[in-house]
Protein backbone atom coordinates (compact mmCIF):
# COMPACT_ATOMS: atom_id res chain seq x y z
CA UNK A 1 0.00 0.00 0.00
CA UNK A 2 2.99 2.55 -0.52
CA UNK A 3 0.81 4.30 -2.74
CA UNK A 4 -2.10 4.95 -0.60
CA UNK A 5 0.22 6.23 1.77
CA UNK A 6 1.91 8.57 -0.56
CA UNK A 7 -1.44 9.64 -1.16
CA UNK A 8 -2.26 10.13 2.30
CA UNK A 9 0.79 11.81 3.28
CA UNK A 10 1.29 13.97 0.29
CA UNK A 11 -3.18 15.12 0.42
CA UNK A 12 -2.68 13.77 -3.45
CA UNK A 13 -6.06 14.68 -4.81
CA UNK A 14 -7.28 11.98 -7.50
CA UNK A 15 -8.92 13.02 -10.81
CA UNK A 16 -12.54 12.71 -10.24
CA UNK A 17 -15.05 11.17 -13.07
CA UNK A 18 -18.29 10.18 -13.24
CA UNK A 19 -19.22 6.78 -12.13
CA UNK A 20 -19.34 3.94 -15.01
CA UNK A 21 -17.49 6.21 -17.86
CA UNK A 22 -14.35 5.33 -18.79
CA UNK A 23 -12.33 7.36 -15.96
CA UNK A 24 -10.99 10.74 -16.15
CA UNK A 25 -10.42 12.87 -19.47
CA UNK A 26 -6.81 13.47 -18.41
CA UNK A 27 -6.30 9.37 -18.85
CA UNK A 28 -6.01 9.75 -22.70
CA UNK A 29 -3.50 12.20 -22.85
CA UNK A 30 -1.57 10.31 -20.33
CA UNK A 31 -1.74 7.13 -21.66
CA UNK A 32 -0.46 8.58 -25.14
CA UNK A 33 2.50 10.61 -23.64
CA UNK A 34 3.76 7.35 -21.90
CA UNK A 35 3.05 4.85 -24.20
CA UNK A 36 1.66 6.28 -27.53
CA UNK A 37 -1.34 4.81 -26.90
CA UNK A 38 -4.07 6.23 -29.26
CA UNK A 39 -7.59 5.30 -27.85
CA UNK A 40 -10.36 3.83 -30.87
CA UNK A 41 -13.26 5.40 -30.73
CA UNK A 42 -15.03 3.05 -32.84
CA UNK A 43 -14.68 0.54 -29.54
CA UNK A 44 -18.10 -0.38 -28.11
CA UNK A 45 -18.49 -1.83 -24.45
CA UNK A 46 -21.70 -2.84 -23.66
CA UNK A 47 -23.09 -1.23 -20.42
CA UNK A 48 -26.71 -1.70 -21.34
CA UNK A 49 -26.06 2.25 -22.21
CA UNK A 50 -24.31 2.44 -25.42
CA UNK A 51 -24.93 6.33 -27.06
CA UNK A 52 -22.05 8.36 -27.98
CA UNK A 53 -22.79 11.63 -29.68
CA UNK A 54 -21.43 11.77 -32.92
CA UNK A 55 -18.40 14.35 -33.88
CA UNK A 56 -19.40 17.29 -36.43
CA UNK A 57 -16.91 15.18 -39.21
CA UNK A 58 -19.17 12.11 -38.52
CA UNK A 59 -22.16 14.16 -38.90
CA UNK A 60 -21.10 14.74 -42.51
CA UNK A 61 -19.18 12.30 -43.14
CA UNK A 62 -19.90 11.43 -47.14
CA UNK A 63 -19.36 8.95 -49.59
CA UNK A 64 -15.77 8.09 -49.36
CA UNK A 65 -15.76 8.21 -45.35
CA UNK A 66 -18.53 6.09 -45.38
CA UNK A 67 -16.97 3.28 -47.83
CA UNK A 68 -13.49 3.89 -45.35
CA UNK A 69 -15.87 3.29 -42.17
CA UNK A 70 -16.83 0.28 -44.32
CA UNK A 71 -13.68 -0.88 -44.93
CA UNK A 72 -11.74 -0.67 -41.57
CA UNK A 73 -13.94 -3.84 -40.33
CA UNK A 74 -14.76 -5.79 -43.79
CA UNK A 75 -13.56 -8.85 -44.87
CA UNK A 76 -13.91 -10.50 -48.22
CA UNK A 77 -15.95 -6.91 -48.68
CA UNK A 78 -18.81 -7.46 -45.94
CA UNK A 79 -19.11 -6.97 -42.59
CA UNK A 80 -20.40 -8.88 -39.66
CA UNK A 81 -22.72 -7.15 -36.38
CA UNK A 82 -19.67 -6.10 -34.75
CA UNK A 83 -18.20 -4.80 -37.92
CA UNK A 84 -21.78 -3.05 -38.44
CA UNK A 85 -21.28 -1.70 -34.56
CA UNK A 86 -17.97 0.10 -35.42
CA UNK A 87 -18.51 1.17 -38.96
CA UNK A 88 -21.88 2.72 -37.79
CA UNK A 89 -20.59 4.90 -34.74
CA UNK A 90 -18.06 6.12 -36.95
CA UNK A 91 -20.30 7.40 -39.24
CA UNK A 92 -22.02 8.74 -36.29
CA UNK A 93 -24.92 6.27 -35.38
CA UNK A 94 -25.31 4.40 -32.27
CA UNK A 95 -27.26 2.22 -30.38
CA UNK A 96 -28.47 2.00 -26.98
CA UNK A 97 -28.42 -1.88 -26.51
CA UNK A 98 -26.34 -4.43 -28.68
CA UNK A 99 -29.91 -6.04 -29.30
CA UNK A 100 -31.25 -2.34 -30.78
CA UNK A 101 -28.09 -3.06 -33.21
CA UNK A 102 -28.78 -6.84 -33.93
CA UNK A 103 -32.60 -5.49 -35.08
CA UNK A 104 -30.99 -3.02 -37.17
CA UNK A 105 -28.62 -5.51 -39.03
CA UNK A 106 -30.98 -8.09 -39.28
CA UNK A 107 -33.19 -5.47 -40.89
CA UNK A 108 -30.46 -4.89 -43.81
CA UNK A 109 -29.10 -8.33 -44.12
CA UNK A 110 -31.24 -9.79 -47.03
CA UNK A 111 -30.06 -12.99 -46.98
CA UNK A 112 -29.36 -13.60 -43.07
CA UNK A 113 -26.19 -15.19 -43.55
CA UNK A 114 -24.87 -12.58 -41.22
CA UNK A 115 -22.83 -10.43 -42.97
CA UNK A 116 -23.97 -7.50 -44.90
CA UNK A 117 -22.13 -5.45 -48.04
CA UNK A 118 -21.39 -1.89 -48.69
CA UNK A 119 -24.69 -1.20 -50.56
CA UNK A 120 -26.57 -3.05 -47.49
CA UNK A 121 -25.09 -0.87 -45.21
CA UNK A 122 -25.51 2.68 -46.91
CA UNK A 123 -28.83 1.28 -47.05
CA UNK A 124 -29.21 1.19 -43.27
CA UNK A 125 -27.72 4.74 -42.90
CA UNK A 126 -29.98 5.74 -45.26
CA UNK A 127 -33.03 4.79 -43.17
CA UNK A 128 -32.24 6.29 -40.02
Amino acid sequence: TPVLHQIDEENIRPHSYKVGSRGPDQADEFFKEKSGYLRNDAYIWEDGNICRKPTPEEQNSGDDEVKAAFDNFASNDKIDLQGFLGAAVICGEGFKTISEAQTAFDSVDKDADGHICLKEFIEFLDTV
